[in-house]
């Protein structure tokens, strides 16, 4: 139950994140992408990215990972996970 609440706040957290990232002007002609959210189509709370339901595959870095000189190893350790979030740090 524990995990299950820890996801359902990374997904909120991711939201907020993506959707402060999504809402910016875009160039004459484009389409605006639709803002990341929390939905329950078949009574599941799933996150939806780009109106599709997106599965979080996360890694977590340490405290002292986020320092310029350290990050290419995080990412190749990310890579190697198959992971498509990464929460880190920031100071």
């Amino acid at each position: 139950m524990r995990a299950r609440t820890c996801l359902s706040a990374l997904a909120l957290l991711l939201t907020t994140a993506a959707s402060a990232q999504t809402i910016r002007a875009q160039p004459p002609g484009r389409q605006a992408t639709a803002l990341p959210r929390i939905a329950a189509p078949h009574g599941r709370p799933a996150l939806f990215v780009d109106g599709a339901p997106f599965l979080v595959l996360g890694a977590q870095a340490n405290n002292s990972s986020n320092h310029a000189s350290v990050l290419p190893q995080v990412w190749q350790t990310v890579e190697q996970l198959g992971a498509n979030t990464l929460e880190m740090p920031v100071a």
